[in-house]
């Protein structure tokens, strides 16, 4: 990409922290389409991440003229896969006041080394707590999850018509238990009750439900 081509205005920047389009010399240190098509899926390097709700983009090349994108992404749950994008529809996608946003503090790594990729639950050892659960907690807190996500599912299903079995295989993934759990363990290490925190983390829940179906939708209308 040179001065004289630059990436569009971006249409939705008023509802985002970060600018949606990388960096000049970012583009210039991704590889262009095809160019890693001999190297295998988990040996590829993935230069940009976006994301919204519980989808995700992970972009290994780019073609800077077209905007078109090649990367691993999940726009429905559970079906995560090889595609190419156009970087100029997602920065379009708007559902609702939820936009896709590129995560500025990630560093290019290898495909396979992504937990969302190779299918390992996240890192998430930024939540530190002052003890270990007891077998006890970790029984009453595995019948608390089960009963937000059940709450969450029935909500969700009248709300798009969708059956609840959909929402619950999404619920049931070792990465959304483990994200809701420390979700819900959050709210109790900083005081709240279990009643309140099982009403955050369900709120929680709603919502990054309703943004990974609202831009799964618009994502899907726009590939039309």
């Amino acid at each position: 990409m040179t001065a004289q081509h630059q990436f569009p205005a971006e249409t939705n920047q008023s509802h985002r922290k970060n600018a949606f389009y990388p960096s000049v010399e970012e583009v210039a240190s991704i590889p262009p389409l095809y160019a890693t098509e001999n190297t295998p899926a988990a040996d590829k390097v993935v230069h940009l991440h976006y994301s919204v709700g519980r989808c995700d983009w992970y972009i290994a090349e780019v073609d800077p003229e077209s905007l078109t994108a090649f990367g691993w992404a999940e726009v429905s749950p559970g079906c995560g896969e090889w595609v190419y994008s156009n970087l100029a529809e997602m920065e379009g996608l708007n559902a609702q006041g939820y936009v896709i946003e590129r995560d500025v503090t990630f560093e290019p790594v290898r495909a396979g080394d992504v937990p969302r990729i190779n299918g390992t639950p996240s890192d998430r050892s930024e939540y530190q707590y002052s003890a270990p659960l007891t077998a006890e907690d970790a029984e009453r807190l595995g019948e608390l999850l089960g009963l937000i996500m059940a709450t969450c599912a029935e909500v969700s299903s009248g709300k798009t018509g969708l059956p609840t079995g959909f929402f619950l295989r999404s619920y049931t993934r070792d990465e959304a238990m483990d994200a809701l759990g420390l979700e819900f363990l959050s709210h109790i290490a900083a005081g709240d009750s279990e009643v309140t925190a099982a009403g955050k983390a369900g709120g929680w829940l709603l919502k990054v439900t309703s943004e990974s179906l609202a831009i799964a939708v618009e994502f899907r209308r726009s590939q039309r």
